[in-house]
């Protein structure tokens, strides 16, 4: 993949641009999800007797 490299300087073509929406998508949702987590392990591991 051309644009991986980091050396074409060409604008992306409609499949390689919705790939990429279809990325930054994902990446948001990851981050929420690891948001939660930290969340989550932060309440229970806040229950936990020492």
């Amino acid at each position: 993949m051309q644009a991986a490299k980091g050396s074409s300087l060409e604008p992306l073509s409609g499949a390689e641009r919705a790939e990429l929406i279809k990325l930054r998508k994902e990446l948001v949702e990851k981050e929420k999800d690891l948001a939660f987590l930290k969340k989550a392990t932060a309440y229970f591991a806040k229950g936990q007797p020492s």
